[in-house]
């Protein structure tokens, strides 16, 4: 069970990686990243991670000297280096080192980084723990001053809501946008359950287009559950029937309580686990097929 971080094509161990105190990521946050997982051992989903990776970077007018099968390459000899049975990475890219000021031109090479760590496999519908989620004061950026469809390194927003939850003894925070309406957890994508029916924030609600919660929207039109996105208020969140957060290291997660409001019998709805075992059957068919997301599903 290893730590290590790929940094531009070399591989180092956690106690020894280093990036300059110039970088850009590190002076202004100026930089994207992606938080992927594997699967018997291979990432999951990989394709989908590295698609998104590079929108963010053409929304920060981040020019990516690196293809996406020199990206596939450096997962795979930073896995192939920490050899963990399962593991979480984070691959990071940020403008590069250069000197003070905002300008493009100040930092000629991005920095592209990969961290990974161990992580116990997730644990399987039967056991997986339900939590408690809390409505935030602290609202969701403003899609019109920074995008939350760009995953920045920029994350006071989500730092701020979620230090919120922590001290309101929550394992969640759910932020509204600036017009009142439900937007996403600060770590997560959000989904509720009202007379059968399975809804999420829009993507035009200000929320990131979440990796696994496309794949969660997938599985439910796939299983034959009904499925809208759509805005709606706190209270709908309240008054639901169920709800489940959805993230790569949650995969689908029953919400138990919001605002210490036990939602139904308090367990996991009947919806939330249907979904919760369907995504599991999906995954393992990918691993089985060896696709492990370079496809849609």
């Amino acid at each position: 069970m290893a730590e290590v971080v790929w940094i531009n094509g070399r591989v180092y161990p956690r106690e020894e990686a280093v990036i300059s105190v110039f970088d850009h990521g590190f002076l202004y946050g100026d930089s994207i990243y992606e938080t992927i997982r594997t699967s018997g051992g291979r990432p999951f989903l990989l394709q989908r991670h590295l698609e998104r990776l590079r929108a963010s970077a053409a929304a920060l007018h981040l020019d990516l000297t690196r293809t996406l099968e020199d990206d596939r390459q450096g997962v795979d000899e930073a896995l192939a280096a920490a050899a963990n049975p399962e593991s979480i990475m984070r691959i990071i890219v940020t403008r590069g080192e250069g000197d003070i000021g905002y300008g493009r031109d100040l930092c000629r090479h991005p920095s592209s980084l990969i961290y990974v760590r161990p992580m116990h496999p997730l644990q399987d519908p039967e056991t997986r723990p339900g939590v408690r989620v809390v409505i935030l004061s602290i609202l969701r950026n403003d899609p019109r001053t920074v995008s939350p469809a760009i995953k920045s390194g920029n994350l006071l927003n989500n730092i701020l809501g979620a230090h919120e939850a922590e001290e309101r003894g929550a394992e969640e925070g759910i932020m509204l946008n600036p017009a009142g309406q439900v937007a996403e957890g600060t770590m997560t994508n959000l989904f509720i359950v009202k007379n059968g029916v399975v809804r999420t924030p829009h993507l035009e609600d200000g929320i990131l287009p979440g990796i696994t919660r496309g794949f969660v929207l997938e599985v439910a039109r796939e299983t034959g559950v009904p499925v809208r996105e759509e805005s709606f208020p706190p209270a709908d969140l309240l008054a639901a029937d169920e709800a489940f957060l959805t993230g790569t290291t949650r995969a689908v997660q029953p919400i138990l309580s919001v605002n210490e409001v036990q939602l139904g019998d308090g367990r996991r709805g009947p919806i939330t686990y249907r979904l919760m075992r369907a995504f599991a059957a999906a995954e393992a068919r990918q691993v089985a097929a060896g696709d492990h997301g370079d496809t849609s599903s």
